[in-house]
């Protein structure tokens, strides 16, 4: 099996996001959010799925501009981005051994880190493989299928947030692979779509220095234009607080 059939990227997306509503498709530039997400990741050659709640799909068909046999617009459960994510992988075949996790909210992907990180993963034949230090914004995380699968049927609650559950000593496969990527990208800025503040900070930079700007490029120019992350600076202090169950 090739690595184009072993793996599939799915971004999991929608239009009713609570903190800024619609960013999938805020222009940017003069280009949607999302448009702006799929150009990058198009270089890996990857097939790719945009995996939206049920209803979403009339939305999002827009998009299908890109070439049919590389993007796919499938429909599943609205509420769980985690169950989303298995309806995905299972609508192609065979279904991939792996799938690279893609949210909106990361539009500045570096395609470079993503199949470096691909090829490690695979190697080492690790379930879960990330990368935390690279800029927020542009990183992804790589899932074994057989993971994702178990942790749907481990757990019928809706979930958003995969990471908590497609790793650790449960799943079929608990190894995990910290990718490092080259230092030029390693930086704290928060170019990461979350609050309209962020969009704002992404057009200034793109602005400046292109649509097209490598993820080398963007941090080189913060790093010398450092005032601009004051557009969407997060508090000194945040405080948070997990519960589990607890109605």
């Amino acid at each position: 099996m090739s690595l184009k059939e072993e793996v599939i990227i799915v971004i999991c997306t929608r239009l009713d996001s609570i903190r800024f509503p619609g960013k999938a498709i805020k222009p940017i530039c003069g280009t949607k959010a999302l448009d702006h997400l799929l150009n990058r990741i198009e270089a890996s050659g990857l097939k790719t799925c945009l995996a939206v709640p049920k209803g979403q799909a009339e939305a999002f068909s827009s998009f299908l501009h890109f070439r049919e046999d590389w993007l796919s617009l499938v429909e599943g459960n609205p509420e769980s981005p985690l169950h989303r994510s298995l309806e995905a992988l299972t609508y192609f075949v065979p279904t991939p051994k792996y799938f690279v996790r893609i949210t909106h909210d990361d539009i500045l992907i570096d395609t470079i880190s993503l199949m470096e990180m691909l090829e490690e993963t695979i190697k080492r034949k690790v379930g879960y493989a990330y990368s935390p230090d690279i800029m927020a914004g542009a990183g992804v995380e790589i899932i074994s299928t057989e993971n994702l699968a178990y942790a749907c049927k481990a757990r019928q609650e809706p979930a958003e947030f995969l990471s908590y559950f497609v790793k650790g000593t449960n799943c079929p496969n608990p190894a995990i692979y910290k990718y490092q990527p080259r230092k030029s990208i390693c930086r704290p800025f928060n170019l990461c779509i979350d609050y309209k503040e962020d969009s704002i900070l992404i057009e200034a930079v793109l602005r400046a220095i292109g649509k097209n700007a490598t993820v080398d490029q963007i941090c080189y120019y913060l790093d010398t234009h450092p005032y601009l992350l004051n557009i969407n600076k997060q508090p000194e202090l945040s405080i948070y607080t997990c519960a589990y169950n607890a109605e």
